[in-house]
């Protein structure tokens, strides 16, 4: 088992989660669209590419797409053509689908950079749209009709919609997407099941923009984080394999959870990879020793380290508006000095005191779902009416970093 962080994982480099792949081979073999759910970081791609996998050996035909990198519709469409072909699914003769979605991409015109320097806009014409994506609409339900079983994931799709919200009309390119993509499962029905995720939730990216009846057939499923037994096993895994045969008891296994805090896949490679890569003259005489931990734990908090997080500052950008973005960065400086939290009513007399003309009502639903939208995500944790940093590496990042 190689310690690979951030990249997606599957075979022998893929770790526990035998009852999430389980739940989510039931669904799919049952027929069910589905959403996986999980803050960022949780490993939901890898699990994907692992049922995909799984799937696959078992005859299954398997097509996937991220979709982070696509700037428009014409170049959705064209990835999800290129998908299609690169699988091994029997295609008919695709030459007036092709031409469709060419042609499509020819209409995006205009001096606004997209992708990899490529000069589109969107086309003027309702029709140039229903043409392209009317020929996939049709061909789609129509791949399920052999004897194999088939499944198309989607990678990253709220990212893709992030860039289309941006847009002077973007709201309605959004809803037009996604009621699209909506009309295409329907059409296939039980046969062919989709499988959609993302870095940032698809639920809270409808939610938030009033969206919600485009996604609310797929069935929910959700990843969170290993329980204590389970990451003590990963590390040992790890630590047991080839290039690493580190010798790892369990009390040092056990602190090394205990300091991230939130016991997640990418987190416990991270603080193992730290301890690993700790330098000679900063290990102790019995290293690796809980003695060690601490070390490890700061460099990660080194300038070096800081790729590993801003991730997570960057994506708020993606789903906020400038003043909510403003409040939650509010949120989060105030609350990285406080290890143990605070109230909802705390969090609010500190926003009300950054705009003390705001009406204290129309504030605190704001905060409202400010909080819901930072836990949901995978910020923040609540107890009770506590809010916290569900990640000690990342609270303490934050306030190295912003505080």
């Amino acid at each position: 088992m190689l310690n690979i962080t951030g990249s997606p994982v599957e075979g022998d480099n893929f770790f526990g989660r035998e009852e999430e792949l389980g739940r989510l081979r039931r669904a799919l073999e049952a027929g069910n669209h589905v959403l996986l759910l999980g803050p960022r970081r949780v490993g939901k791609s890898s699990l994907v590419a692992e049922i995909s996998r799984l799937l696959s050996n078992d005859g299954w035909s398997v097509v996937t797409l991220d979709v982070q990198h696509v700037a428009d519709e014409a170049a959705f469409l064209h990835e999800l053509l290129d998908s299609l072909k690169r699988s091994d699914v029997e295609l008919p003769v695709l030459t007036h689908i092709e031409g469709a979605v060419t042609a499509f991409r020819r209409m995006f015109r205009g001096t606004r950079v997209k992708g990899a320097g490529i000069e589109i806009n969107i086309g003027d014409e309702p029709a140039d749209w229903e043409t392209a994506a009317g020929e996939l609409r049709k061909l789609i339900p129509t791949l399920s009709g052999n004897a194999r079983r088939m499944m198309i994931a989607v990678d990253e799709l709220p990212v893709f919609l992030s860039k289309l919200l941006a847009e002077s009309d973007g709201v309605e390119r959004v809803r037009r997407m996604l009621d699209w993509l909506r009309s295409i499962r329907q059409a296939c029905g039980t046969s062919l099941p989709w499988l959609l995720c993302g870095s940032i939730g698809l639920d809270s990216f409808v939610d938030r923009h009033s969206l919600s009846s485009t996604i609310n057939e797929l069935q929910p499923q959700t990843i969170g984080a290993f329980d204590e037994e389970t990451a003590v096993q990963c590390l040992h895994r790890l630590a047991n394999s080839a290039p690493y045969t580190l010798h790892l008891t369990a009390d040092v296994a056990r602190e090394m959870i205990q300091r991230v805090g939130w016991p997640i896949p990418y987190y416990l490679q991270l603080m193992f990879h730290a301890l690993v890569e700790l330098p000679q003259a900063q290990r102790s005489q019995s290293y690796p020793a809980v003695a060690d931990i601490e070390a490890a734990y700061q460099t990660l908090l080194g300038p070096h380290h800081r790729s590993h997080f801003a991730h997570w500052d960057s994506r708020l950008g993606d789903l906020l508006n400038p003043q909510e973005l403003n409040r939650v960065r509010t949120i989060l400086k105030h609350l990285c000095g406080l290890p143990e939290g605070s109230e909802h009513g705390v969090l609010l007399n500190v926003l009300a005191a950054e705009s003390p003309h705001a009406d204290t009502r129309a504030l605190d639903r704001e905060l409202r779902d400010l909080l819901e939208f930072l836990e949901r995500d995978g910020y923040l944790i609540r107890i009770g009416d506590t809010f916290a940093f569900r990640s000690f590496l990342l609270r303490d990042y934050w306030k190295k970093r912003f505080a």
